[in-house]
């Protein structure tokens, strides 16, 4: 039950359910890009042949922009939510010496959970890395 997951279905396809909510860094270091980037725009804008429009000058009106940079995290934190639904299913062999395990997730889980159990995928070999796992 681990990262707010929680049985929906035990058959014998074990059903996982989890909301993964927004994150505050996320959405901060979004509005943060956003200003940077209308800032960076509107500095291009205000030193180019589009500062007069006919007879009206812009002139530095164009940092007006980056008042829209909050708006970018208010954007993400209410739409990032969302319902995560993991299967797994497992079948022994006949001799019952080997499991094999059968995940379907979305990719981020299927690299965490592969990673905490050492699992490799089916006919593929892991190679270690030149970091260490844990700056990865």
């Amino acid at each position: 039950q681990g990262n707010a997951y929680k049985v929906v279905e035990a058959g014998e396809v074990i059903v996982f359910k989890g909301n993964v909510e927004a994150s505050k860094s996320n959405a901060f270091f979004l509005s943060f890009c956003t200003f940077v980037g209308t800032g960076t725009l509107a500095l291009v804008l205000s030193n180019s042949p589009l500062n007069n429009i006919g007879p009206i000058e812009i002139g530095s009106w164009y940092y007006l922009m980056t008042l829209s940079a909050p708006f970018a995290g208010l954007y993400y934190w209410n739409n990032a939510p969302k319902e995560d639904e993991v299967r797994v299913r497992l079948q022994t062999t006949d001799d019952e010496l080997e499991t094999e395990v059968t995940v379907q997730a979305p990719k981020e889980k299927l690299e965490i959970f592969m990673r905490t159990m050492n699992y490799n995928e089916k006919g593929m070999v892991r190679v270690k890395g030149i970091l260490p796992d844990q700056f990865i």
